[in-house]
């Protein structure tokens, strides 16, 4: 413990004045080792401290750094940018000033050709007069055909009212023999079951008279109404077959009148669908006289506008040479104008050789490679 060692331990262990000094030693080596490790703790924290400001300023640095690079690369990039506009410029001038001189000589041959379409225009104004007299004439025509249409298409449409009524009433005629033939089948079952209930009671009847005469006088007197009954159940029989006959005939009569009504009802449905067809066909014919004389009422209109618009267009005619000349004129002042911009277009350029020369951008572009400041930023970026 006395060369420094605070890790030994005191094995002493007495209740005298050298125990308790052998018990402060111990607690003072305790209190020791816990200042000792604060104390490098502390150490440890003001190296990371030292460290992360060494850090802060070496980033403040490269920082720097990059900015004047990024300062120095924006110029160059303006200046480039800027040059480019400045060619471009000096360009667009060059094309202006021919497109000026084109304009002008296309000014000149224009106030020429303004006379010459003058007397064309007086000669187109007399030709679209006579369409115009002649689309009135046929407007009237398209007119009275629409007419005759719209009377064909009216008498049509009550053709075909007519025929739908022939068909409707057809229709219930089907309806009422439907029901007649269904009627006459009914009865004809009944017919059937009377003459089964005929054929039983005779044979009742037969078997009747066969037990009287088994019974002798007593049986007399039931025999005659055994009779009686059997001439009765004939006389039915008789009738039901008479009535099955007739009642056969009118299911054939019936079946015959069905098959003409479905003939004359196939017969209307053609006539109907005919009725409507021409229906059809007359509303095509009227709209499309309809349009024919919109049209050609159109093509009058229009041919009165453009006799009015050739007398305009004439007096425009002269008003285009007049404006010619003063385009030639105009041309003339924007000529010079293109000059002055061309001037500042070379101005311009001398301006961007400045910017180019304060960026460090010749020196770099004559040696081919970076400055060595120029050189340390890139590295550090």
């Amino acid at each position: 413990m006395a060369a420094g060692d605070l890790t030994a331990e005191l094995t002493v262990k007495r209740r005298d004045e050298l125990g308790k000094m052998a018990d402060a030693l111990r607690v003072m080596v305790l209190t020791l080792q816990k200042e000792i490790a604060l104390a490098e703790e502390r150490g440890e924290e003001a190296k990371s401290e030292a460290e992360h400001a060494r850090l802060a300023v070496e980033e403040a640095r490269q920082a720097g750094l990059r900015a004047e690079l990024s300062r120095r690369e924006g110029m160059r990039q303006a200046a480039s940018r800027m040059g480019l506009v400045v060619e471009r410029l000096g360009s667009a001038s060059q094309e202006l000033a021919a497109q000026v001189e084109q304009s002008a000589r296309g000014a000149e041959e224009q106030s020429r050709l303004s006379m010459r379409t003058a007397a064309d225009m007086e000669r187109l104004i007399a030709s679209v007069a006579g369409t115009d007299t002649g689309a009135a004439g046929a407007a009237e025509t398209a007119d009275a055909a629409r007419a005759k249409a719209l009377s064909g298409a009216e008498a049509v449409e009550l053709v075909t009212r007519d025929v739908a009524a022939v068909q409707q009433r057809a229709k219930v005629l089907r309806g009422s023999m439907d029901a007649l033939r269904a009627r006459s089948e009914d009865i004809g079952r009944i017919i059937s079951v009377i003459d089964d209930i005929a054929d039983q009671t005779n044979l009742l009847a037969l078997n009747a008279a066969i037990e009287a005469a088994r019974a002798g006088d007593a049986g007399r007197g039931f025999a005659v109404v055994a009779d009686e009954v059997r001439k009765l159940a004939e006389k039915t029989q008789a009738a039901t077959k008479q009535v099955d006959a007739a009642i056969r005939g009118i299911q054939l009569e019936t079946g015959g009148s069905l098959e003409q009504v479905d003939l004359a009802g196939r017969a209307v449905d053609e006539a109907t669908e005919q009725a409507g067809a021409s229906a059809q066909a007359l509303a095509e014919i009227v709209e499309l006289a309809s349009r024919a004389a919109g049209e050609v009422r159109s093509i009058a209109q229009a041919a009165r506008q453009q006799t009015e618009a050739g007398r305009e267009v004439s007096q425009s005619v002269e008003d285009m040479r007049r404006i010619s000349e003063e385009t030639s004129r105009v041309m003339e002042e924007s000529a010079r104008a293109v000059s002055e911009l061309a001037q500042q277009a070379h101005n311009l350029s001398g301006i961007v050789d400045e910017i180019r020369a304060d960026a460090g951008e010749g020196a770099d572009e004559d040696s081919g490679t970076d400055s060595p400041r120029l050189a340390v930023l890139r590295s550090a970026a």
